[in-house]
């Protein structure tokens, strides 16, 4: 009685030894190696995207930001010239600009940080 028994514990555990030597099989067939993903943007040269990106935020930034301070500067200079401005005004204007600018640029630094930057 006891062969009897045995026998089909002895066939089911080969039959299970036999799968699990299949699936080890398997598994080792399997390449390791990490998949040939090619990221957008990290070649040598910067895309189109980046270079759009390059100028409309950093070089335009700085632009607009010395137009308006040399067109500033020109009218300044063309009133003290004629004398509309006397010499405490000039002081007034320099100090109210300047901590105005300071002022914008603490103000846009959490949504526009590289144009605050530039003021």
């Amino acid at each position: 009685m006891e062969s009897i028994i045995k026998k089909p514990s002895e066939e089911k555990e080969q039959k299970q030894w036999t799968e699990v030597q299949t699936g080890l099989s398997k598994l080792q067939n399997i390449s390791l190696n990490k998949p040939n993903i090619k990221v957008p943007g990290t070649g040598l040269f910067p895309t189109t995207n980046e270079i759009e990106l390059l100028i409309g935020q950093n070089w335009l930034a700085r632009i607009g930001s010395l137009a308006i301070i040399f067109g500033i500067g020109f009218f300044i200079k063309a009133a003290i010239d004629s004398n509309w401005i006397s010499n405490f005004l000039i002081i007034l204007i320099g100090a109210i600009f300047g901590f105005g600018f300071v002022l914008i640029g603490y103000l846009l630094n959490t949504k526009l940080s590289f144009y605050s930057r530039t003021l």
